[in-house]
């Protein structure tokens, strides 16, 4: 997750705090209740736009070869490779 997002977030409940605390002390009790829920809807709009891939940073490569066995050099059918290097 992107640390903008969660900047945006945090900021939108400091901004949603204030107002609320400001129209309660007001007397606009339910103002303020709307303002809260359209503060959780707004953060909640920018976390669903977040893809869920993008979430957890993973990332699928297909390479395409073949893969043959080091000892008797016969291609090895089904074989699944992985990769400790993070750049391919």
């Amino acid at each position: 997750m992107d640390i903008n997002l969660l900047f945006k977030i945090a900021g939108i409940g400091i901004l949603v705090t204030v107002i609320v605390q400001m129209l309660r002390q007001n007397g606009r009790e339910e103002l303020a209740t709307v303002a809260a829920i359209a503060g959780l809807i707004l953060a909640t709009m920018l976390l669903a736009a977040v893809p869920l891939p993008a979430m957890a940073q993973g990332r699928k490569v297909i390479l395409s070869g073949y893969v043959r066995d080091a000892a008797s050099g016969e291609p090895l059918t089904g074989a699944v490779v992985f990769t400790e290097d993070r750049s391919v």
